[in-house]
C-alpha cells in the first residue's frame, strides 16, 4: 500500500494544478492514517498477547477457589438426596407389600374390596357392604380372615411406578375391608344401662344385664347382685317397660327421677323378696290397668322406702281394684316400712292406698317418717285394707301422714265393710284422717 502512495504523490507533483496540489494532501493524509493504523495493530497483538495469560491465571484461581469452598458442600448434599431417593425407593417397596388386596369369599359374595388391576393406576375406592363395613389395617386382616389369606391379588401398576423411578402419590396401603357374609346378633348392649346403672330410656334391646339386673322381653329382673354395696341406681322414663324383683332375692335399689308406666305393675316384688327402696330426685310408678298396684307388694314380700336426697319422693298409683302401695286386686298387701320421702299413694277402685287391694287386707304397715299422704279408692282405707278387708297391722311412730278414705271406709284401718280384727298403733307422728269429702274421721 505504501507503493501505491509514493506513487500517487510522484503524480502529484508532476501536476502544478489545484487538482495536483489537493491530490498531494489527501495523500499526505492517507499516509498518516496508515502508518497510525498500522501501530494500533501493532499495539493490540501486544496488548492480547500480555493479557491473554492473566485471564487464564484468574480462571484458574476461581475454579480452584470454587472447587475448596463449593464441591464438598455440593457432595454431601448430592448423598444426602441419594440417601433420600434410596428410602423412598425401599418405603415405597415395603407399601407395595401392604398394597391392598381383592378378596371373595367362599359362598360368592358380590362385594369386591378392590384398589388396582393390572390396567390400571391403583384408585382409593373403598368397599362398601349393605350390613357392615369394617377399616383395619392389612396386616391385621390378613392375620383375622382366613378367607382373605387364600384368595389375594397384589395390585401391579404400583409395581410398574416403582420400577420407572415415578411417583407414587395418594397410595392406599394402610386399608382393607372385612365382608362378611352375614350379620348375625342376638343381643344388643343398651345404650346406657350398664354396670349397676338401669336406663329406662334405653332402646328396644333384645336381652342385656349389669351388676344386679337382667333385661329380657321388656322386664328388667333385680337379683342378689343389687347389694347396697353395688348402689344399682334406676333413672329414666319408659312405658313399656316394668322392674321385678326376683322371688326369695334380697336387693338395695335406687330410684333417682325415674318414671315408670305400665299395664302391669310398673314396679313389683316377687314372693320372698327383700327390698330397700331408696328415693333420690322426684318419681313415679303408675300402674294403667285394672288388678294391679302402682307398686307391688304382695303377701310374704318386703320393702323398706327411705330417702338419700332432700325433697325426694315418690308417687305410685294403681289400677282399678289395686293398691297404691301394696296388693293387686284380691291381694293382701305385704310388709311395708316407710321411713321416709315424700310419698303419695293412691289405690284404684275398691283398693287401699297403702295396704291392700280389693277384698286384700292391709298387711303389715309401718310408718316411722316421712311425708305421707295417702287416697284409698272407692270403699277402699286411706292406709289399711281394701273394700271388704280388714286394716292388717298398721305401726305409726312418725312422720307427717294425711290420709284420706274412698269413702265408707276408715281412712287408717279396715276397708267397706272389712272386718274389725285389724290392728293400729300409733305411738307418734302428725296424723290427719280425712274422708272423700274431707270430714276427719
Amino acid at each position: 500500500m505504501n507503493s501505491s502512495v509514493d506513487r500517487s504523490s510522484e503524480l502529484a507533483e508532476k501536476d502544478g494544478t489545484k487538482c495536483g496540489r489537493f491530490m498531494k494532501l489527501c495523500v499526505g493524509f492517507l499516509r498518516s492514517f496508515t502508518k497510525s493504523g498500522a501501530e494500533d495493530m501493532r499495539n493490540f497483538r501486544n496488548f492480547h498477547a500480555k493479557i491473554t495469560p492473566l485471564i487464564a491465571v484468574f480462571a484458574l484461581v476461581a475454579f480452584s477457589i470454587f472447587a475448596f469452598t463449593k464441591l464438598p458442600a455440593f457432595a454431601q448434599n448430592s448423598a444426602q438426596d441419594l440417601s433420600k431417593t434410596d428410602a423412598f425407593s425401599a418405603g415405597s417397596e415395603q407399601d407395595l407389600n401392604k398394597t391392598e388386596v381383592l378378596c371373595k369369599d367362599s359362598a360368592g359374595s358380590e362385594q369386591d374390596v378392590q384398589n388396582g388391576s393390572a390396567q390400571s393406576v391403583p384408585s382409593n375406592e373403598q368397599a362398601q357392604t349393605a350390613q357392615n363395613s369394617v377399616i383395619t389395617p392389612l396386616d391385621a386382616q390378613t392375620e383375622q380372615n382366613q378367607h382373605a389369606q387364600d384368595n389375594c391379588v397384589q395390585t401391579h401398576s404400583a409395581e410398574q411406578d416403582l420400577e420407572s423411578n415415578s411417583p407414587i402419590t395418594h397410595l392406599n396401603t394402610q386399608i382393607s375391608a372385612q365382608v362378611p357374609s352375614r350379620v348375625q346378633s342376638t343381643t344388643i348392649t343398651p345404650k346406657a344401662s350398664a354396670g349397676a346403672n338401669i336406663e329406662l330410656s334405653d332402646g328396644d334391646e333384645t336381652t342385656a344385664s349389669g351388676t344386679g339386673w337382667t333385661y329380657a322381653d321388656g322386664v328388667y329382673t333385680i337379683n342378689s347382685g343389687a347389694t347396697a354395696e353395688a348402689n344399682l341406681t334406676i333413672s329414666g322414663s319408659t312405658m313399656n317397660k316394668r322392674v321385678v324383683v326376683a322371688s326369695d332375692t334380697t336387693a338395695t335399689v335406687t330410684l333417682s327421677g325415674s318414671s315408670i308406666t305400665n299395664g302391669v305393675p310398673a314396679f313389683g316384688l316377687s314372693s320372698g323378696s327383700n327390698l330397700t327402696l331408696k328415693l333420690s330426685g322426684s318419681n313415679v310408678l303408675s300402674t294403667s290397668s285394672d288388678d294391679n298396684a302402682g307398686l307391688n307388694v304382695p303377701g310374704g314380700a318386703t320393702v323398706t322406702i327411705e330417702s338419700i336426697s332432700e325433697g325426694a319422693s315418690l308417687t305410685a298409683n294403681a289400677g282399678n281394684y289395686g293398691a297404691g302401695i301394696g296388693g293387686g286386686d284380691h291381694g293382701s298387701g305385704g310388709n311395708i316400712t316407710i321411713a321416709g320421702g315424700i310419698i303419695n299413694a293412691t289405690g284404684g277402685h275398691g283398693g287401699a292406698g297403702i295396704g291392700g287391694g280389693y277384698c286384700g287386707s292391709g298387711g303389715s304397715i309401718t310408718i316411722a317418717g316421712g311425708k305421707i299422704t295417702t287416697n284409698g279408692g272407692t270403699y277402699g282405707a286411706g292406709i289399711g285394707g281394701g273394700a271388704e278387708a280388714s286394716g292388717g297391722t298398721i305401726n305409726i311412730s312418725g312422720g307427717t301422714i294425711v290420709a284420706i278414705n274412698g269413702g265408707w271406709s276408715s281412712a287408717i284401718g279396715g276397708g267397706y265393710e272389712g272386718s274389725s280384727t285389724g290392728t293400729t298403733n300409733i305411738t307418734g307422728g302428725t296424723i290427719i284422717g280425712l274422708d272423700n269429702i274431707g270430714t276427719s274421721t
